[in-house]
């Protein structure tokens, strides 16, 4: 995982948006749902608060909803009886964007802004068993090579 400011996210988020020609009311969909995300890039909200933020009717918003779904941004799943909804933001729609390229957060970032944790596809386990590990010394590549020996 790496953490990354919310603030710095925001524009990788917003050239997304851009690249996908959103329309005024998606986009501020998009960034109501996006600053109500908590530090594991998700959230919780039901569909009459983003009605409010988008000034729209329950169809129009979940039209614009599933734009957002459609262009890959955010994943939802219904959570409550009244049309309480979590939402995901899709890191991996943003990779090409600059998620990646974000800079390491500043202690002052840390104690002052808001965070999110990015978690890292390519965190791989260093010693997979089907990789052969080769390895190759370097520093003195004419000697012979020492074979262990145990002393009793």
């Amino acid at each position: 995982m790496k953490k990354v400011t919310k603030k710095r996210l925001w524009k990788v988020v917003d050239s997304f948006l851009k690249a996908n020609r959103l329309t005024y009311k998606q986009k501020l969909l998009a960034e109501a749902i996006f600053w109500a995300m908590k530090q594991d890039g998700k959230c919780v909200l039901d569909s009459s608060l983003l009605c409010s933020v988008v000034s729209a009717h329950v169809t129009t918003m979940y039209r614009y909803r599933e734009v957002l779904v459609g262009i890959g941004l955010i994943r939802h799943s219904r959570i409550g009886i009244r049309s309480t909804y979590e939402y995901t933001l899709n890191f991996g729609a943003l990779v090409e964007y600059g998620l990646y390229d974000l800079a390491p957060i500043t202690l002052r970032e840390f104690n002052s802004e808001e965070l999110i944790s990015i978690p890292l596809t390519f965190d791989v386990d260093l010693l997979d068993i089907d990789r052969s590990a080769k390895v190759i010394n370097i520093a003195a590549p004419n000697l012979p090579e020492a074979t262990p020996s145990i002393n009793n």
